[in-house]
Protein backbone atom coordinates (compact mmCIF):
# COMPACT_ATOMS: atom_id res chain seq x y z
CA UNK A 1 0.00 0.00 0.00
CA UNK A 2 1.11 3.43 -1.00
CA UNK A 3 2.63 5.80 1.81
CA UNK A 4 0.65 9.01 2.05
CA UNK A 5 1.87 12.12 1.94
CA UNK A 6 3.31 13.36 5.59
CA UNK A 7 1.25 15.75 5.91
CA UNK A 8 -2.34 13.84 5.40
CA UNK A 9 -0.93 11.09 7.66
CA UNK A 10 -2.42 11.31 11.29
CA UNK A 11 0.44 13.20 13.76
CA UNK A 12 3.17 10.72 15.45
CA UNK A 13 3.52 10.31 18.91
CA UNK A 14 5.74 12.53 21.00
CA UNK A 15 9.18 13.65 19.33
CA UNK A 16 12.07 12.23 20.72
CA UNK A 17 15.34 14.47 20.79
CA UNK A 18 17.68 12.20 20.31
CA UNK A 19 19.16 13.67 16.90
CA UNK A 20 18.93 16.95 18.23
CA UNK A 21 21.09 15.85 21.15
CA UNK A 22 23.62 13.98 18.84
CA UNK A 23 23.92 17.17 16.74
CA UNK A 24 23.72 19.36 19.63
CA UNK A 25 26.55 17.36 21.37
CA UNK A 26 28.86 16.84 18.54
CA UNK A 27 28.22 20.97 17.72
CA UNK A 28 29.30 21.90 20.90
CA UNK A 29 32.82 20.00 20.89
CA UNK A 30 33.04 21.34 17.85
CA UNK A 31 32.64 25.64 19.30
CA UNK A 32 35.04 24.36 21.90
CA UNK A 33 37.36 22.98 20.13
CA UNK A 34 37.28 25.57 17.61
CA UNK A 35 38.39 28.29 20.19
CA UNK A 36 41.28 25.88 20.98
CA UNK A 37 42.02 25.52 17.28
CA UNK A 38 41.87 29.91 17.53
CA UNK A 39 43.58 31.05 20.75
CA UNK A 40 45.85 27.84 21.54
CA UNK A 41 46.49 25.76 18.14
CA UNK A 42 49.42 24.37 19.45
CA UNK A 43 47.67 21.94 22.06
CA UNK A 44 45.55 20.81 18.42
CA UNK A 45 48.95 19.76 16.99
CA UNK A 46 51.22 21.62 14.58
CA UNK A 47 50.03 20.06 11.07
CA UNK A 48 49.09 23.00 8.58
CA UNK A 49 45.75 23.10 6.55
CA UNK A 50 45.93 20.55 3.81
CA UNK A 51 46.09 23.50 1.20
CA UNK A 52 49.31 25.00 2.88
CA UNK A 53 50.88 21.22 2.62
CA UNK A 54 49.61 21.27 -1.24
CA UNK A 55 46.70 20.15 -1.05
CA UNK A 56 44.46 19.93 -4.01
CA UNK A 57 42.63 23.62 -3.51
CA UNK A 58 44.63 26.42 -2.92
CA UNK A 59 43.64 28.46 0.46
CA UNK A 60 41.70 30.61 -1.15
CA UNK A 61 42.77 34.41 -3.12
CA UNK A 62 42.94 36.20 0.46
CA UNK A 63 46.00 37.30 1.85
CA UNK A 64 47.29 35.04 4.11
CA UNK A 65 48.93 37.13 7.13
CA UNK A 66 50.05 36.60 10.78
CA UNK A 67 48.28 36.89 13.99
CA UNK A 68 45.08 35.69 15.27
CA UNK A 69 43.14 36.51 11.80
CA UNK A 70 44.70 34.97 8.82
CA UNK A 71 42.31 35.90 6.29
CA UNK A 72 40.03 38.31 8.65
CA UNK A 73 37.48 38.72 5.48
CA UNK A 74 36.84 34.94 5.57
CA UNK A 75 36.79 34.81 8.66
CA UNK A 76 34.97 37.77 9.94
CA UNK A 77 32.46 36.48 7.24
CA UNK A 78 32.06 33.24 9.33
CA UNK A 79 30.13 34.64 12.31
CA UNK A 80 26.98 34.86 9.35
CA UNK A 81 25.97 31.33 10.94
CA UNK A 82 25.65 32.47 13.98
CA UNK A 83 22.88 34.28 12.83
CA UNK A 84 21.22 31.64 11.85
CA UNK A 85 21.70 29.83 15.08
CA UNK A 86 19.91 32.59 16.85
CA UNK A 87 16.95 32.90 14.45
CA UNK A 88 16.11 28.70 14.23
CA UNK A 89 16.79 28.87 18.50
CA UNK A 90 13.90 31.66 18.44
CA UNK A 91 11.63 30.46 15.82
CA UNK A 92 11.41 26.78 17.33
CA UNK A 93 9.25 28.22 20.88
CA UNK A 94 6.72 28.48 17.80
CA UNK A 95 6.84 24.61 17.30
CA UNK A 96 4.07 23.14 19.60
CA UNK A 97 6.62 20.29 21.93
CA UNK A 98 5.83 16.82 20.56
CA UNK A 99 6.94 18.01 16.93
CA UNK A 100 9.86 16.75 15.45
CA UNK A 101 10.60 20.10 13.35
CA UNK A 102 10.67 21.69 17.65
CA UNK A 103 13.85 19.38 17.60
CA UNK A 104 14.95 19.87 14.20
CA UNK A 105 14.92 24.14 14.84
CA UNK A 106 17.39 23.39 17.80
CA UNK A 107 19.60 21.00 16.22
CA UNK A 108 20.18 23.45 13.32
CA UNK A 109 20.63 26.22 15.95
CA UNK A 110 23.39 24.14 16.89
CA UNK A 111 24.68 23.09 13.28
CA UNK A 112 24.75 27.25 12.83
CA UNK A 113 27.06 27.30 16.14
CA UNK A 114 29.45 24.30 14.87
CA UNK A 115 30.00 26.45 10.85
CA UNK A 116 30.35 29.65 12.31
CA UNK A 117 33.25 28.26 15.35
CA UNK A 118 34.59 25.65 12.56
CA UNK A 119 35.13 28.30 9.73
CA UNK A 120 36.52 30.84 11.28
CA UNK A 121 38.77 28.57 13.80
CA UNK A 122 40.34 27.53 10.05
CA UNK A 123 40.58 30.92 8.26
CA UNK A 124 41.71 32.24 11.45
CA UNK A 125 45.01 30.22 11.91
CA UNK A 126 44.83 27.58 9.19
CA UNK A 127 45.54 24.71 11.23
CA UNK A 128 44.71 21.37 10.11
CA UNK A 129 42.67 20.85 13.12
CA UNK A 130 40.47 24.15 12.23
CA UNK A 131 40.10 22.37 8.54
CA UNK A 132 38.66 19.51 10.03
CA UNK A 133 36.34 21.65 12.08
CA UNK A 134 35.31 23.84 9.21
CA UNK A 135 34.02 20.70 7.47
CA UNK A 136 32.28 18.70 10.60
CA UNK A 137 29.94 22.09 10.51
CA UNK A 138 28.71 21.21 7.13
CA UNK A 139 28.29 18.11 8.05
CA UNK A 140 26.41 18.58 10.64
CA UNK A 141 24.01 20.14 8.19
CA UNK A 142 24.16 17.50 5.73
CA UNK A 143 23.54 14.91 8.63
CA UNK A 144 20.51 17.02 9.75
CA UNK A 145 18.88 17.53 6.68
CA UNK A 146 19.31 13.56 5.39
CA UNK A 147 18.25 11.88 8.92
CA UNK A 148 15.97 15.10 10.33
CA UNK A 149 14.37 14.67 7.00
CA UNK A 150 13.93 10.77 7.44
CA UNK A 151 12.28 11.48 10.28
CA UNK A 152 9.95 14.02 10.01
CA UNK A 153 8.45 12.30 6.46
CA UNK A 154 8.26 9.20 8.74
CA UNK A 155 10.09 6.89 6.96
CA UNK A 156 12.20 6.25 9.98
CA UNK A 157 11.31 6.43 13.37
CA UNK A 158 13.19 8.30 16.24
CA UNK A 159 15.69 6.33 17.62
CA UNK A 160 16.79 4.87 13.72
CA UNK A 161 17.27 8.59 12.78
CA UNK A 162 19.84 9.11 15.86
CA UNK A 163 21.39 5.97 14.77
CA UNK A 164 21.43 7.01 11.07
CA UNK A 165 23.34 10.43 12.35
CA UNK A 166 25.88 9.26 14.35
CA UNK A 167 26.81 5.96 11.96
CA UNK A 168 27.30 9.05 9.01
CA UNK A 169 28.88 11.92 11.05
CA UNK A 170 31.51 8.94 12.53
CA UNK A 171 32.15 7.76 8.87
CA UNK A 172 32.26 11.14 7.54
CA UNK A 173 34.66 12.76 10.26
CA UNK A 174 36.73 9.04 9.96
CA UNK A 175 37.27 9.98 5.87
CA UNK A 176 38.42 13.31 6.12
CA UNK A 177 40.93 12.20 8.48
CA UNK A 178 42.23 9.41 6.39
CA UNK A 179 41.53 11.13 3.09
CA UNK A 180 41.73 15.04 3.85
CA UNK A 181 41.38 15.32 -0.02
CA UNK A 182 38.16 13.71 -0.18
CA UNK A 183 36.80 16.28 2.71
CA UNK A 184 34.41 18.00 -0.12
CA UNK A 185 33.15 15.51 -1.95
CA UNK A 186 31.98 13.71 1.36
CA UNK A 187 29.83 16.88 1.77
CA UNK A 188 28.01 16.29 -1.07
CA UNK A 189 27.35 12.49 -0.91
CA UNK A 190 24.57 13.37 2.12
CA UNK A 191 23.91 16.54 1.30
CA UNK A 192 22.20 15.97 -2.25
CA UNK A 193 20.13 12.96 -0.88
CA UNK A 194 19.01 15.35 1.90
CA UNK A 195 18.05 17.87 -0.31
CA UNK A 196 15.93 15.00 -2.59
CA UNK A 197 14.64 13.66 1.04
CA UNK A 198 13.24 17.15 1.58
CA UNK A 199 11.86 17.46 -1.79
CA UNK A 200 9.48 14.47 -1.37
CA UNK A 201 7.68 14.88 1.53
CA UNK A 202 7.64 18.92 1.40
CA UNK A 203 6.86 19.39 -1.87
CA UNK A 204 6.24 22.29 -2.92
CA UNK A 205 8.88 23.44 -0.77
CA UNK A 206 9.65 27.78 -1.64
CA UNK A 207 12.53 27.21 1.22
CA UNK A 208 14.15 24.57 -0.37
CA UNK A 209 14.11 25.74 -3.71
CA UNK A 210 16.04 29.23 -2.20
CA UNK A 211 18.30 27.65 -0.63
CA UNK A 212 19.03 25.47 -3.51
CA UNK A 213 19.51 28.07 -5.74
CA UNK A 214 21.42 30.17 -2.83
CA UNK A 215 24.07 27.24 -2.37
CA UNK A 216 24.51 27.21 -6.67
CA UNK A 217 25.26 30.74 -7.31
CA UNK A 218 27.59 30.06 -3.44
CA UNK A 219 29.12 28.13 -5.00
CA UNK A 220 29.99 29.95 -8.16
CA UNK A 221 31.56 32.15 -5.81
CA UNK A 222 33.72 29.54 -4.14
CA UNK A 223 34.93 28.31 -7.54
CA UNK A 224 35.37 31.59 -8.73
CA UNK A 225 37.96 32.64 -5.62
CA UNK A 226 39.27 29.52 -5.36
CA UNK A 227 40.29 29.48 -9.29
CA UNK A 228 41.06 32.94 -8.93
CA UNK A 229 38.90 33.92 -11.49
CA UNK A 230 37.95 36.84 -9.13
CA UNK A 231 40.75 38.06 -6.85
CA UNK A 232 41.43 41.20 -4.89
CA UNK A 233 43.74 39.27 -2.37
CA UNK A 234 43.72 42.35 -0.13
CA UNK A 235 40.23 43.15 -0.34
CA UNK A 236 37.59 42.63 1.65
CA UNK A 237 35.61 42.07 -1.17
CA UNK A 238 36.35 38.23 -1.16
CA UNK A 239 34.31 35.50 -3.40
CA UNK A 240 34.92 33.05 -0.72
CA UNK A 241 33.16 35.56 2.20
CA UNK A 242 30.69 35.54 0.07
CA UNK A 243 30.14 32.21 -0.67
CA UNK A 244 29.57 32.45 3.37
CA UNK A 245 27.07 34.94 3.63
CA UNK A 246 25.02 32.69 0.63
CA UNK A 247 25.34 29.24 2.24
CA UNK A 248 24.25 30.80 5.80
CA UNK A 249 21.20 32.69 4.12
CA UNK A 250 20.73 29.18 2.29
CA UNK A 251 21.09 27.46 5.89
CA UNK A 252 18.46 30.09 7.57
CA UNK A 253 16.49 28.62 4.89
CA UNK A 254 15.81 25.20 7.39
CA UNK A 255 14.07 27.48 9.54
CA UNK A 256 10.82 28.40 7.73
CA UNK A 257 10.91 24.69 6.48
CA UNK A 258 10.83 23.25 9.60
CA UNK A 259 8.49 25.66 11.10
CA UNK A 260 6.16 25.95 8.22
CA UNK A 261 5.95 22.01 8.12
CA UNK A 262 4.88 22.10 11.76
CA UNK A 263 2.77 24.74 10.93
CA UNK A 264 3.61 27.46 13.15
CA UNK A 265 2.86 31.11 13.03
CA UNK A 266 5.09 33.20 11.00
CA UNK A 267 4.38 36.34 13.61
CA UNK A 268 6.00 36.68 16.68
CA UNK A 269 5.40 33.90 19.01
CA UNK A 270 4.00 34.59 22.44
CA UNK A 271 5.34 33.23 25.81
CA UNK A 272 6.30 29.17 25.49
CA UNK A 273 7.07 27.64 29.00
CA UNK A 274 7.97 24.39 27.31
CA UNK A 275 10.88 23.31 26.26
CA UNK A 276 12.36 21.57 23.30
CA UNK A 277 12.79 17.79 23.59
Amino acid sequence: MTRPPAETRPPAGPARAGLAVLVGAVALVVVCAAMVAWLAPGLLGDRPASCLAGGDVPCFCETIRDGLLRQPANALSSLAFAVVSVAAWRRRRSVPTGRPERALLAAAAWCGLALAAGSFAYHARFGFAGQVLDLQGMYLVAVLLLAGGLWRGRLLDAGAATGLGAALLAALTLGQLLAPGTRRWLFVVVLVPGILVEHRIARPSPPLRRAVVLLAIGYAAWLADARQWWCLPDSFAQGHALWHLLTAAAAYQLVPLYASAAGAPRDRPGPDAGVSR
